[in-house]
């Protein structure tokens, strides 16, 4: 009969049980913000505002540029861009009544464009009369109806929502801002969601007897959702906390739920409205992540504490302030070097990775471990007590070896 030495058996049998632990694994992979973030990157350093935007020394250098090349008499159709530029500029620096001036001379001389209109609404948001700026941006979308980054009407939508919550500071928002009920998709019914508390208290309720599954829960379902313009919303107006809320429901809904978590208490620090529905739906994941955890399939599994993950969270929010501020010293370092030039995002990202300094990349929290599932719990129930039968076997065999030999050697 064939025999194979120990050494062959032993692997067979430890790639046989990681194989059946790893083809577990990969199922919880979705589930872990590392893993998460190999695909959705790019919305991770949204949500932590860690991406390029020019800061006050970019736009004090350009604003000098413009004013001087405006001084040298310029046509009138190059004016009216110059102009146009002067005042967005002044905006950005918080020169508001500056770039008042500077749009009206754009409106004299390229009368009803649409960069003129659309500027003047960014500029009564920044003075916070939303109403007001609502009013432009619909003007300046009756021209150009795609919007600016082609925002389409998110912009617009958002500024009715900032509008009505400045009017009624007092009284929660029913819906976010593109026009979906809080509490659409939760397994609640009848509830009005002003009533805060009963909100947080019956969504936990309504969790707890749905047992291990994942609610349905997507505001958005149904309807047509274009996440491009809500990322470009947020990459316009990276302080709008209702935003946030809404892009943590849109992962959620797509099983990215570690980065749902981050979405959400990012709208939380940002002094969203409602704090109850974020406090509802952090609630909602954390008690299905831990649900699902404790699941016997799920053995190897754990779960960080909420406490742990909301501090890490914390810790990544300044983490990523730390590295626009860095950006910003960095751009103007360089900007001072080129005596006033443009500078690219290209240029200060490289000079920032020359000096070593990274985007904040968060350890793994939320669901960690490796998933062994029932394949591979049955495979170390069974492949352990295989194993040390083929072990035993083999010492037998080479020690009843080893006394032939010695019997042999005695007999000579």
């Amino acid at each position: 009969m064939r025999t194979f030495a120990a050494p062959t058996i032993l692997a067979a049998l430890l790639i046989a049980l990681t194989a059946a632990s790893r083809a577990d694994a990969c199922i919880w992979d979705a589930n872990t913000l590392r893993d998460e973030l190999e695909t959705r990157a790019d919305v991770f350093d949204l949500i932590l505002g860690q991406f390029p935007h020019h800061g006050a020394a970019y736009w004090q250098a350009r604003l000098v540029r413009l004013e001087s090349t405006l001084g040298e008499g310029p046509s009138q159709e190059d004016a009216a861009a110059l102009w146009n530029d002067l005042g967005v500029a002044q905006l950005k620096l918080g020169r508001f009544d500056e770039a008042v001036a500077s749009f009206g001379k754009v409106e004299e001389l390229a009368p009803g464009r649409y960069e003129t209109l659309s500027n003047l609404g960014v500029l009564e948001k920044k003075r916070g009369d939303f109403a007001a700026a609502a009013d432009y941006t619909r003007r300046a979308l009756a021209i150009k109806p795609e919007g600016h980054l082609g925002l389409g009407d998110h912009y617009v939508k958002m500024l009715d929502w900032r509008a009505a919550v400045a009017a009624n500071p007092s009284t929660p928002p029913i819906h976010d801002f593109l026009g979906f009920g809080y509490v659409d998709g939760f397994p609640v019914k009848d509830l009005d969601p002003r009533q805060s508390a009963k909100l947080v208290l019956r969504v936990r309720e309504a969790i707890a007897k749905g047992g291990y599954r994942d609610p349905a829960f997507s505001p958005s379902q149904g309807a047509e959702f274009d996440e491009r313009r809500l990322l470009a919303l947020i990459r316009a107006d990276r302080t709008f906390s209702d935003a946030f809320l809404v892009l943590g429901d849109r992962l959620y809904a797509r099983r990215s739920r570690n980065l749902a978590i981050w979405a959400w208490l990012k709208a939380k620090e940002l002094g969203h409205p409602f704090p109850e529905v974020i406090d509802a739906r952090l609630d909602m994941a954390f008690d299905w992540l831990g649900q699902a955890v404790s699941q016997g399939e799920n053995f190897g599994l754990r779960l960080h504490s909420r406490e742990h993950v909301v501090q890490v969270a914390r810790d990544g929010f300044a983490q990523g302030r730390a590295w626009v501020e860095a950006f910003e010293a960095t751009e103007a370092e360089l900007t001072a070097a080129a005596s006033g030039g443009d500078v690219s995002f290209a240029e200060v990202e490289a000079a920032l990775a020359a000096r070593g300094v990274r985007r904040y990349e968060p350890p793994n929290v939320g669901v960690t471990g490796v998933r062994i599932g029932m394949a591979g719990i049955m495979g170390f129930i069974f492949g352990v007590p295989i194993l040390l039968w083929v072990v035993s076997v083999v010492y037998r065999r080479r020690r009843a070896r080893r006394e032939a030999s010695v019997e042999g050697q005695g007999g000579r």
